[in-house]
């Protein structure tokens, strides 16, 4: 009877400790579970938060990717835009200076104009001067080849303007302090021509002679050279009295 109980209670001692371990296994899988579930919780947590962060900021990124080639061309665009600023800049400053100089060019031409030489004289254009020191000659030059026009100056007979290229001819009566003695003239002599501006152009006596009244060689225009001819009668009325003269280039004096 002793023996069936000491039996039963190992029996019992047994079931417990079977239990026990059961119960101990059960609870490490219940807590090895829970602790799977709250990994995969975390992860889908964190899965979650990086596909928002994706979904929010993932274009940012890419632009940053990009910024580098957007920065060049930035950078690109303000430098030609301030290449242009400084050449319009530039323009507007040689144009105000060429403006200036065109200015200053007519403040001194406008000071040398001769306020004592008259526009008209008689009723005829005055288109300069000329002056021979060597005969003491200062005739104003006028505009037309009228016998009226001759009483009051000499004129021009022929030729382009005064000064330019080509052969501007002078004609003047044979009269005291007008031609009276071009006959006197030497090559080399200068024979200086002003216009309106009181602007002096030299003039060196190229050839001096005498030739018939139906002689009109001396009227041959010579468009590569800047050329004068003076022409009047001589003494006796019987021949024409013609000097030639070339402007002398401004370098040479």
């Amino acid at each position: 009877m002793a023996g069936g109980k000491h039996a039963a209670r190992s029996k019992s001692f047994e079931d417990l400790e079977f239990y026990r371990k059961e119960r101990s296994r059960r609870k490490e899988e219940i807590e090895e579970k829970e602790l799977d579930d709250k990994l995969e919780v975390h992860n889908n947590i964190l899965d979650s938060n990086a596909n928002e962060y994706d979904d929010n900021y993932g274009d940012e990124y890419d632009d940053w990717d990009e910024s580098p080639e957007i920065n060049y061309k930035k950078i690109a665009i303000v430098v030609i835009i301030v290449i242009a600023i400084v050449a319009l800049i530039f323009g507007v400053y040689k144009f105000l200076s060429s403006k200036n100089d065109e200015n200053e060019l007519n403040k001194e031409e406008t000071s040398q104009v001769d306020e004592t030489m008259p526009s008209s004289i008689s009723g005829y254009k005055v288109l300069g001067q000329v002056i021979i020191k060597n005969l003491n000659v200062e005739q104003y030059i006028l505009n037309l080849p009228e016998e009226e026009a001759l009483k009051s100056g000499v004129v021009k007979l022929y030729g382009n303007s005064l000064n330019g290229h080509g052969n501007f001819c002078i004609a003047g009566h044979n009269y005291e302090g007008v031609f009276k003695d071009l006959e006197k003239v030497n090559v080399g002599d200068e024979i200086i021509i002003k216009d309106t501006r009181n602007v002096e152009y030299k003039y060196k006596v190229t050839s001096v002679k005498n030739v018939e009244p139906d002689n009109l060689e001396c009227l041959i225009q010579d468009t590569s050279k800047v050329e004068i001819t003076l022409i009047t009668c001589d003494t006796g009325g019987t021949s024409r009295v013609i000097v030639k003269a070339e402007q002398v280039a401004k370098d040479n004096g």
